[in-house]
Parts: C-alpha cells; sequence; structure tokens
C-alpha cells in the first residue's frame, strides 16, 4: 500500500490537480441543511460529555487522587461511588437508546476512567471542536448585540447633552451674569474728541474667539502696513506766508 505522505516529489504542491476545478465552484458556500444533524450532534454531545463526567467523578470517588488504592472496587465502595456507578450504567443505556454509537461511549467512559473531564479533552473530537466554535460564535453574536445597544443609545445621549447645554445657557442666572457682563450702547459711546473709535482699539469677543481657535503663527513672517513718505511738491505756487496776492 503506498504511503500518501511519501506521494510525489517534495515541495511539489498537494493541490495543484484541484486547479483543474473551477474556481467558483471549488470555493462555493455549503447549501447543504445540516439542522437536523445540529440536533443530533448536540444530543450526542451532551450524552458523552455527561458520560466522560460521570466516569471521572466515579473514578476519584473510588480512588481519589494522590492516593494508593487499598480495596478492590467492592469493598471499597462509598454511597456516592455507588450512586455515580448506577448513574453511569443508566446514562450509558440511554446514550445508546439516542443513537449514539457503542464505540463513542465507550471511549468516552474509558478516557474519564483515567481522569480525564470532558472539557478538558473531549472523547469525541469532532464534537468538542463543535462545542468550542459554537460557544464562540454565541460569545461573538452576545458582544455584537451589546455593541448595538450602545450605538442605539448614542443620538439620545448626544440629545440629553445638548439639552442640558441650553438649559445652562437659558437659565435665569446665566442669563443675569451674561447681560451684566455685556456694556450697554450708550456706555460705549463717548464725546471725548482725543480718544478713538472703540472698534479700532478694543479687541471684540468675537474676534478673540476667531484669534484663539487660529494655529500657532510663531515664525511665519507677519505683514505690516507702513505709510509711504509723501513726496515733496514740485509745484510752484504761493510757498511764503509774505506772498502778495
Amino acid at each position: 500500500m503506498t504511503d500518501p505522505s511519501t506521494h510525489g516529489s517534495v515541495g511539489s504542491d498537494r493541490f495543484a490537480q484541484y486547479g483543474l476545478i473551477p474556481t467558483e465552484l471549488q470555493q462555493a458556500p455549503i447549501e447543504h441543511d445540516f439542522s437536523a444533524d445540529a440536533a443530533r450532534d448536540d444530543l450526542h454531545t451532551r450524552h458523552l460529555r455527561g458520560l466522560q463526567n460521570l466516569a471521572v467523578e466515579a473514578s476519584r470517588e473510588h480512588n481519589p487522587p494522590g492516593q494508593t488504592p487499598t480495596a478492590p472496587p467492592w469493598l471499597a465502595a462509598t454511597p456516592r461511588y455507588a450512586a455515580l456507578e448506577t448513574a453511569l450504567r443508566a446514562a450509558t443505556r440511554d446514550a445508546a437508546a439516542d443513537g449514539v454509537p457503542a464505540e463513542k461511549i465507550q471511549r468516552a467512559v474509558d478516557l474519564g476512567r483515567t481522569g480525564v473531564y470532558w472539557h478538558q479533552q473531549p472523547s469525541d473530537r469532532t464534537l468538542g471542536r463543535l462545542e468550542q466554535m459554537n460557544a464562540a460564535l454565541a460569545a461573538a453574536e452576545m458582544d455584537a448585540a451589546a455593541l448595538r445597544a450602545l450605538l442605539d443609545q448614542v443620538p439620545q445621549f448626544v440629545l440629553q447633552a445638548w439639552s442640558q447645554k441650553v438649559a445652562h445657557d437659558l437659565s435665569p442666572t446665566q442669563s443675569a451674569s451674561t447681560t451684566a457682563a455685556q456694556p450697554s450702547l450708550a456706555s460705549s459711546i463717548t464725546t471725548d474728541p482725543t480718544v478713538e473709535h472703540s472698534a479700532a482699539n478694543t479687541p471684540s469677543t468675537i474676534g478673540s474667539a476667531i484669534t484663539d481657535t487660529m494655529p500657532d503663527r510663531s515664525g511665519i513672517p507677519t505683514w505690516t502696513h507702513e505709510t509711504s513718505p509723501t513726496p515733496a511738491s514740485t509745484e510752484r505756487g504761493i510757498s511764503s506766508p509774505g506772498a502778495e496776492l
């Protein structure tokens, strides 16, 4: 008989022969309905997990870890050990009645007798992997549901924050303090001709806000307005105070 591990030359592509198959067929998603198989696999998994764990508990009850057995089972039996063995025999009959193959039942019991629980090493490798993937899928669905719930709360959260801000700005205390801080139009008008227009000397609140939001312009040369010198007059005319009319 040919060993498949030695077939072909070293370094050859073991999947090259599949290149004859159209890509859309080779990568097509599975269409078969596994609903009935999923129910059966779940039933078998529950039986095999229970059988393996019962066998572990019975073994530990009869031979506690770290202790050397000193008597045969029929002499060292405890009430709990007897109950575990009775439950294991009944579970074996129930599993067989539900269609679990006899070899799988025996493998679960034998592995359990060695002290290995199902969650540590399932006796059925395929069912163990399916259970693990189903648990990961359920956890991912819970995380996605929690994320959707958070996203649904975002609009309400924003509306609530905006409402609180508007209520604060329109509160009587805030309105009074804002009014007191703003000078009246009459108080901003002066009749002193030596004082220039206030807008030319005093920065406005809006201007300050715009300035504060502008990026840092340090190191960038700024443009300043310089008045050009007035050229000397070249016209002849009345230039001295004593000129006659």
